[in-house]
C-alpha cells in the first residue's frame, strides 16, 4: 500500500512538472489585497503544493483517531494473550485424583 502511494505521489509530481514546464509564459495574479505578475509554472505549482497540504491536514483528524484505535486494540491484545496465557498451564495439568 505504502508503494502504491508513493507510486501514485511520483506520478502526480512528474505530470504536474511536466504540465508546469510548458506553461512558462507570465501572468497576472489577484490577491485579496493586490496583485502581481507570476510565471504560470510557480502558480501551478504553488496552488498543487497548498492543495497537497490542505488534504494532509484535513486528514489529521482521522489518523489520530485511528492511531488511538490501534493502541487502544494492541493493549485489549497483551491483555487478552496474557489472560490467555494464565489459562493454558492450567489445562495442560492431569486431572488430580
Amino acid at each position: 500500500m505504502r508503494t502504491l502511494r508513493l507510486l501514485a505521489l511520483l506520478t502526480v509530481s512528474v505530470l504536474a512538472g511536466l504540465f508546469t514546464s510548458v506553461n512558462i509564459q507570465p501572468v497576472r495574479v489577484n490577491y485579496l489585497v493586490g496583485s502581481g505578475e507570476l510565471r504560470m509554472a510557480f502558480l501551478l505549482l504553488g496552488v498543487l503544493g497548498i492543495g497537497m497540504v490542505i488534504g494532509w491536514l484535513a486528514a489529521l483528524p482521522r489518523r489520530w483517531q485511528h492511531g488511538r484505535e490501534l493502541r487502544r486494540l494492541r493493549a485489549q491484545q497483551r491483555r487478552l494473550e496474557a489472560e490467555l496465557g494464565a489459562l493454558a498451564p492450567s489445562a495442560a495439568l492431569p486431572p488430580q485424583p
